[in-house]
């Protein structure tokens, strides 16, 4: 899982964005190689229709997770020998298709191996693993980049660090193939075309379409801003990658040390507490950056109503000086100006 968690950082995040920016993205289609992940998971529904016709868990999962991996393999001379935005793209969605047509299998893989009272301790130490572990991997590929960088072979830098991300999914593919295989009971006796008519059945289920609700609004409010928090940082702020790896840090350190807590809360009180409790943080913070922004646009245009009409007395008052000794200069030696200043204020 770690090697796999190295794979997903160091070709997508930052350096994903880095490259899209190199390439001349705009915020739009920052945007839309953002949203391509969020559109491209409707493919775990025909997923995991098509898992429940294959015996083994283990078999189907590994097609998916292969092209998963070599769909970013293009994207090692990308940067290097050809620097398309479509190439990025194209890697995004085979990718895409690739793991989100096993993920929903995969997960009922997991559920299966993992007894149902200890879900949460699984779970949470999982997550906070992987945010770890991207954390720490991201770190020394941010200085790593910004090195090369500063020496002009940022590209080449991009290319390097995209070539060590496909060779670690790759060594993960091949610890996956080590793992045992689970097998389960195949649905007979069924058609695909049945099972796409049985989507709506969930839906009459109400605690169900409002879990739905908060998900859609969840992700939502996640993705509308997420995309340009990079770019802003590194065009207006003009922050290294270093900075947005601290920054990554603090989360992953958040991560694992609330991670035994909220394992533990899912597996005594259940998901929905956990879920309501957990869900305020982002919302909070979200408020308190908007607190934050508001009050600093305030304070700056009270700053700047004190400041202003200090400035321009201040500026007055010098070139009146200047002008004023100009002046007597002037009418000294029998010469006579106009200045115009003394109206402008």
């Amino acid at each position: 899982m770690m090697l796999a968690t190295a794979f997903a950082t160091l070709v997508g995040g930052n350096f994903q964005q880095a490259f899209a920016l190199e390439m001349g993205a705009t915020p739009r289609m920052l945007a839309l190689l953002a949203a391509l992940p969020a559109v491209l998971g409707v493919m775990q529904v025909p997923g995991s229709m098509l898992g429940e016709r294959f015996a083994s868990y283990k078999n189907f999962v590994a097609w998916g997770g292969l092209f998963w991996r070599l769909a970013w393999l293009p994207i090692v001379f990308a940067p290097i020998f050809f620097p398309q935005l479509s190439l990025l793209i194209a890697a995004i969605v085979v990718s895409g298709i690739s793991i989100f047509l096993v993920q929903a299998t995969y997960n009922a893989w997991l559920s299966f191996l993992v007894p149902d009272s200890h879900r949460g301790y699984y779970f949470s130490r999982r997550i906070g693993l992987a945010t770890v572990t991207a954390a720490v991997v991201g770190f020394p590929a941010s200085v790593f980049l910004d090195w090369m960088d500063r020496t002009g072979q940022f590209m080449l830098g991009l290319s390097i660090l995209f070539g060590i991300g496909v060779a670690c999914g790759l060594i993960s593919y091949l610890f996956y193939l080590r793992m045992p295989n689970t097998r389960h009971a195949v649905v007979q006796g069924r058609s695909l075309k049945a099972d796409f008519r049985g989507i709506g059945a969930p839906l009459k289920d109400r605690n169900f379409v409002r879990l739905l609700i908060f998900l859609v609004v969840f992700i939502i409010g996640q993705t509308l801003a997420a995309p340009f928090f990079f770019p802003y940082g590194r065009e207006v702020l003009k922050l290294d990658f270093v900075y947005f790896q601290i920054f990554g840090g603090f989360h992953a350190a958040a991560s694992l040390l609330s991670a035994p807590m909220w394992g533990y809360f899912s597996d005594k009180y259940g998901n929905k507490p956990v879920l309501f409790a957990s869900g305020l943080g982002p919302y909070q913070l979200s408020a308190l950056i908007l607190v934050v922004a508001l009050a600093g646009q305030v304070v700056s245009m009270i700053g700047s109503g004190v400041a202003d009409p200090l400035s321009r007395y201040t500026q007055r008052s010098i070139l009146f000086s200047s002008e004023l000794h100009s002046l007597k200069k002037g009418v000294s030696a029998g010469n006579f100006y106009f200045f115009p200043s003394y109206v402008a204020y």
